[in-house]
């Protein structure tokens, strides 16, 4: 593996995109219609979407966009490098902040 390889890339990201709306998908069963979405990336990644671009991702996956900044409950997903890999935390809490489900992901 050359050392450019083990570096975050915009595949990478991509990558954890795609699981984190995955995650997200199968988590908003558990939620009400909608809920916030909170969206963090370090600010050393190059490559990953956006905020934006994280939402649409969502509306596609489920055929709607459950994202609503009123909503009570809130998913949060935030993405980091720690070391040479990529950590992607998904997370899914109700407006007491009581956690319906939560996820770690590394590559």
């Amino acid at each position: 593996m050359s050392g450019s390889s083990s570096l975050p890339s915009r595949d990478a990201c991509a990558a954890f995109v795609a699981l984190a709306v995955l995650l997200a998908s199968e988590t908003t069963a558990w939620a009400a219609a909608s809920a916030r979405l909170v969206y963090d990336t370090a600010p050393t990644l190059d490559g990953c979407v956006d905020e934006a671009h994280m939402r649409q991702a969502i509306a596609v996956r489920l055929g709607y966009d459950p994202i609503d900044p009123a909503a009570p409950n809130a998913l949060t997903i935030s993405i980091v490098r720690t070391g040479e890999q990529l950590v992607a935390d998904v997370t899914l809490a109700n407006r007491d902040g009581q956690r319906g489900g939560s996820r770690s992901l590394q590559a």
